[in-house]
């Protein structure tokens, strides 16, 4: 009966380390994703920077600086709207899920 009684409590200790191991790393999951999500979104201070990046890098005359950062700051508008809808949706799915 002991050595019965001791595979059930070597058994059910396996299923709870097992059980212990998926629930982190679905909370870990969670957490990088949304580490992610907060990294993919643009800073307010890059387009500056970039356009002085892409200045050094491809020689851009003032003009075509100009352009860069019409575009960068035209994109980065964009993004902010998609942010703005992705965002409580994605907080919810997130809620629901914990």
């Amino acid at each position: 009966m002991d050595a019965n009684q001791g595979s059930r409590k070597a058994f059910l200790l396996v299923l709870l380390v097992f059980a212990l191991g998926i629930a982190l790393g679905a909370v870990g999951n969670l957490c990088s994703d949304h580490t992610a999500l907060l990294a993919a979104r643009p800073q307010a201070n890059t387009v500056p920077n970039r356009v002085a990046l892409f200045t050094r890098d491809l020689d851009l005359n003032p003009d075509q600086q100009k352009q860069i950062q019409e575009i960068l700051t035209e994109t980065r508008a964009r993004y902010a709207e998609i942010h703005s809808h992705a965002d409580p949706e994605y907080e919810r799915s997130v809620t629901k899920a914990v």
